[in-house]
């Protein structure tokens, strides 16, 4: 006896296994985006940062960040959705740490207070 491959078996169900699509969840802290961020760029993520990517604010100041560790963390905050307020205060971030971060905030609409100085920013940051 011949069974179409479509038809359904003698018990009502079909025969084709469906294959379930692997769901993602969608990382609104950033945490993914900046370790991977800091791989690429040889450096070592700030461990108070990762702890603290889920809290409204941040405090980094005299961290040593410097244009790299900067861009890890602007790149990482594009999406993040809970971080208002960040302080990166002397943290040697030169004109192009400022670069990053001006371009992070293109597109983050939460972060409302923002502490830059003693950066070294110059007249291009």
């Amino acid at each position: 006896v011949d069974i179409p491959a479509e038809s359904p078996t003698s018990d009502g169900y079909e025969t084709d296994l469906e294959i379930e699509e692997e769901k993602t969840n969608y990382d609104t802290t950033g945490r993914e985006v900046y370790v991977n961020q800091c791989k690429s760029l040889n450096i070592i993520p700030v461990s108070y940062f990762l702890r603290n990517m889920q809290t409204s604010e941040i405090h980094m100041s005299h961290h040593g960040l410097g244009p790299k560790g900067t861009k890890a963390i602007a790149l990482a905050l594009v999406n993040n959705t809970t971080v208002l307020k960040l302080n990166l205060a002397d943290n040697a971030l030169e004109a192009e740490g400022g670069l990053y971060i001006a371009n992070m905030l293109r597109e983050n609409c939460y972060i409302t207070v923002l502490d830059l100085s003693e950066n070294k920013l110059g007249t291009s940051g």
